[in-house]
């Protein structure tokens, strides 16, 4: 009898211990499950974010390359304008040294009393001088 009590409680034992293992092993697929949804939740939303930030790189990307497309076509600009402007300034210079060797090339032909330019100042000279006596005269004569 001993044998069968203690074979008894050792099946009531058993029992226990499998159903307390089966309530543990419930809970822990239940925890697991749960741990998976939370997990794969998890990963869609780092996979959207990824997906956005993908998005948003590629959108900065090319907003980049407009940009440099359009800093290129400005340095273009800008290029062209100083060689315009070198241009510009190598024509004044080089206007500026005709008409200094213009107003000096007159001059030695004034010296030399060569050019027509001279003659055209005489002339002018010789009648202003003239106009002027006559009105000196006048007043002479009026004293």
């Amino acid at each position: 009898m001993e044998q069968l009590e203690v074979l008894e409680e050792e099946k009531r034992f058993h029992d226990k211990t499998m159903e307390f293992l089966q309530n543990q092993h419930e809970k822990l697929e239940q925890e697991l499950h749960m741990l998976k949804e939370k997990t794969q939740q998890i990963q869609q939303e780092n996979q959207e974010k990824f997906n956005t930030l993908g998005c948003k790189k590629t959108l900065q990307t090319d907003r980049l390359m407009e940009m440099k497309r359009k800093f290129r076509e400005m340095e273009q600009v800008v290029k062209e304008y100083r060689e315009e402007q070198e241009i510009l300034r190598q024509k004044e210079a080089e206007d500026r040294a005709a008409i200094k060797i213009q107003t000096w090339w007159r001059g030695c032909m004034v010296r030399l009393g060569l050019s027509a330019f001279s003659r055209e100042r005489e002339s002018k000279k010789s009648k202003k001088t003239k106009g002027k006596k006559t009105k000196g005269k006048m007043k002479t004569k009026e004293k």
